[in-house]
């Protein structure tokens, strides 16, 4: 392919599932995606038919939590020894003022990767009298990137790396009895989170192996109720810009028109009045046949009642901020009917969005659809924030097919995602490798 000049191209279009679908045309369904933003509302997609010049879509957890942690300790943080009794260095510490932990050498990745294990040396402080408050700032910093390093580099230990001393200087909770616990931390899992889980299993006398950890935690983030959204009279899908609300809408109806001969669907854009409504949902109108109409947040008297027979599916097209604002109009609209609040958690959120998006999903009691799959891949971070803020994932999603592209969330798929993942390092992780990509 050498001299060949390969295309890029940059889209951009109202929905990231338009986007893609220019992408598609243009490019055919072996384009790779360079990047993903958004301006001014729409989604702008770039894409290149040239691997060489493009990144992978979505690097796996183990790649950016574990790699990242590993350069961050073995190239950012030079080894340096300190001798306060040379130095004159006071320490700063409270509870231990006589001692300072000293790093020493790290074994060698290429040959003992999996036991990167610091060896600490406690040296005796003798700190001179008549220092000034400027050398005690300066001391104190220098402790601070001590604590700082040991912390970071029990994060990073492969495979559970006992912590041996903790701030009291007394031995460790049983969070690191085992050596396959804390894998599951550096893949992304909150500690706690780990930790609690483990409690939880010990005290029902079950094995607390990554394994039986990933089991637990898949049916804690699972809506078992998910299949009432269907049986619902009002269905109001929520969720950031970009997510494929409005694709997600349609394709509820598509699932409801093929399993639900006896009700029909109807759908609803509500919007700011200052804001244009969604032209893909009318698009999705009319493929489906299904009637539209359009409410302003701003004027709830002109909100159309509740059809019997109907479900009504309400794509919002504003922020789900302003759904917040207006939650109790529209709760006293929808009076006595079954309303299900559905919110598109796109796969590839930042952790801290992700956190704020959660959040909102919490004030409005939505069950959680995961959408995008097919773009990018949900992290083991991603997961454990969803654990960490109770969220309850209901279905799960790509990006373009209105049918057959909609699955009830169950606690097997998602355990088998995560067991991808969460590999047992003493019978299928090839330890040497790893010490050679660190």
């Amino acid at each position: 392919m050498k001299g060949i000049n390969m295309p890029t191209i940059t889209v951009t279009a109202p929905d990231s599932a338009m986007a893609m679908d220019e992408v598609v045309r243009q490019l055919g369904s072996e384009a790779y995606i360079l990047s993903t933003s958004h301006q001014d509302g729409l989604v702008q997609i770039k894409a290149s038919l040239d691997p060489l010049n493009s990144s992978p879509r979505r690097p796996k957890a183990i790649q950016t939590v574990f790699e990242k942690e590993m350069e961050k300790q073995f190239y950012s943080f030079p080894k340096v020894q300190t001798d306060p009794a040379k130095d004159g260095i006071k320490n700063p510490v409270k509870k231990s003022s006589e001692q300072i932990v000293e790093q020493d050498s790290l074994t060698t990745p290429g040959k003992q990767a999996a036991r990167i294990e610091p060896s600490l040396k406690i040296v005796p402080s003798q700190a001179k009298p008549g220092q000034d408050t400027r050398e005690e700032k300066e001391n104190q910093s220098i402790e601070a990137r001590v604590t700082k390093l040991e912390q970071e580099l029990k994060l990073i230990s492969p495979f559970g790396l006992e912590e041996k001393i903790s701030k009291e200087g007394v031995l460790s909770a049983p969070l690191s009895s085992s050596l396959t616990h804390h894998s599951l931390v550096q893949l992304g899992f909150d500690r706690n989170l780990i930790h609690a889980s483990m409690l939880i299993q010990s005290a029902q006398g079950l094995p607390t192996s990554n394994t039986n950890l990933i089991a637990h935690l898949s049916k804690q983030m699972v809506a078992h109720e998910a299949p009432s959204t269907l049986d619902a009279d009002v269905i109001l899908v929520v969720g950031p810009s970009g997510s494929g609300k409005t694709t997600l809408s349609a394709k509820f109806a598509s699932m409801i028109h093929e399993n639900t001969k006896t009700r029909g669907v109807k759908f609803v854009s509500l919007a700011n009045i200052n804001r244009p409504h969604s032209s893909l949902l009318r698009h999705y109108a009319k493929l489906l046949d299904a009637p539209i109409s359009r409410w302003s947040i701003s004027r709830p008297k002109a909100w159309r009642p509740i059809e019997s027979n109907t479900i009504q599916i309400i794509d919002v097209a504003c922020t789900t901020n302003e759904i917040i604002e207006i939650w109790p109009e529209l709760q006293a609209h929808f009076g006595d009917h079954k309303v299900q609040v559905i919110m598109a958690i796109p796969s590839g959120l930042a952790t801290d969005r992700l956190s704020n998006e959660l959040d909102k999903a919490t004030e409005l009691n939505a069950h959680v659809v995961l959408t995008k799959l097919d773009e990018f891949e949900f992290s083991i971070p991603e997961f454990s924030k969803l654990l960490t803020k109770a969220a309850k994932v209901g279905w799960l999603t790509g990006s373009t097919d209105l049918k057959g592209n909609l699955a009830k969330a169950t606690s097997q798929i998602m355990e088998q995602h995560l067991q991808a993942y969460a590999i047992e390092p003493t019978t299928e992780v090839d330890n040497t490798s790893l010490g050679k990509n660190s």
